[in-house]
């Protein structure tokens, strides 16, 4: 009966591990004391950089132009902390080490005088795409929620036009482990699971 217990107590202990592996959200928000990575040009007190990583995740930037980068948006944009832009024409891409799904992302138009459509596309594990559209029509930082299906995703990009500059913060994503996470947990409980079998029987 003791041994029993155990097994179910190892078996619950397992299961929580395995929500928790599967569930490793987090917001990336620029903060102060990982911005300075950014710090290969300085322009006017603005962080340069071509990537910038926070919690595993990494945005990359690209474009056509020598000056593609990431930009570190003033403290003035988002009320006392970070956020990020984009030099024009510079594509922003997301990625993970390994798959992840994203919930939502806050936008802000700058400068604040025109309606301006951004288009992220993802890709999915499976060599798929989607699409969503968002449009700012405010001064203000808006929070916009991504679809259900911006989910197990392999990168998330997005483009800066030629004049329509916005910054974007607190990117809410979460990360999927690898396959081979699962199956080594699985195969470590059933481990457990035989060692107290023999323990019994001996």
């Amino acid at each position: 009966m003791k041994t029993t217990l155990n097994l179910l107590k190892t078996a619950a202990a397992a299961a929580t591990l395995l929500t928790a592996v599967g569930a490793q959200a987090t917001t990336i928000d620029f903060d102060a004391a990982s911005v300075s990575q950014l710090n290969h040009i300085n322009w006017l007190g603005s962080s340069f950089g071509s990537s910038y990583t926070e919690d595993g995740f990494t945005l990359q930037s690209s474009g056509p132009f020598p000056v593609n980068s990431l930009v570190v948006a003033d403290i003035t944009y988002n009320a006392g902390s970070y956020a990020m832009a984009a030099t024009s024409l510079a594509t922003t891409t997301l990625t993970a080490g390994s798959a992840f799904s994203i919930g939502s992302i806050d936008l802000l138009r700058a400068p604040s005088f025109s309606n301006w459509t951004v288009t992220f596309t993802g890709t999915k594990a499976d060599s798929s795409t989607v699409m969503q559209s968002f449009t700012l029509n405010t001064a203000n930082w808006k929070t916009f929620t991504f679809g259900s299906s911006f989910t197990n995703l392999t990168s998330l990009s997005w483009n800066e036009g030629l004049v329509r500059i916005y910054a974007f913060d607190n990117i809410n994503v979460t990360a999927v482990p690898e396959p081979e996470t699962y199956a080594m947990l699985l195969g470590g409980l059933g481990l457990v699971g035989f060692a107290a079998r023999r323990r019994k029987s001996a």
